[in-house]
């Protein structure tokens, strides 16, 4: 085998280890908006009408049938009332976890810190890093 032909074949597996890997990520995004979604008791349209996206893209998104831009997965995760990094992660957390780092970030944003907020917000930053180690 040549060398270029050596380096297309290594482009080619390289692209489909890529391929796959997105294929894994956009699985646990749509697993998370599915949690998110239960836990919210909203419903497709719920989540269309918040969004300004059409029932219709939701549900081939959930079925796997369609992907979704950056943009209007933002707009999802702000209807769930979810942070958009634990929808984006590539970690394989529980539910369980999703749902804790969720309500972990929700308190760290929050605008009204309590007396204890600094070192609440560094038992979070400690129990976020040794999740994701």
């Amino acid at each position: 085998m040549s060398d270029k032909e050596s380096k297309k074949q290594k482009g080619t597996v390289d692209a489909a280890i890529s391929k796959r890997h997105l294929s894994d990520i956009n699985k646990k995004i749509r697993e998370r908006v599915e949690l998110f979604m239960g836990l919210r008791d909203l419903t497709q349209n719920d989540v269309a009408e918040r969004t300004g996206l059409t029932q219709s893209f939701l549900s081939q998104f959930l079925a796997g049938q369609k992907n979704m831009g950056r943009d209007s997965l933002i707009k999802v995760a702000q209807a769930l009332g979810v942070d958009i990094s634990v929808l984006m992660s590539d970690k394989d957390w529980t539910n369980e976890q999703l749902i804790l780092i969720n309500n972990f970030f929700r308190i760290v944003k929050s605008e009204k810190p309590t007396p204890r907020f600094p070192a609440i917000k560094d038992l979070i930053n400690k129990d976020i890093e040794e999740l994701q180690e």
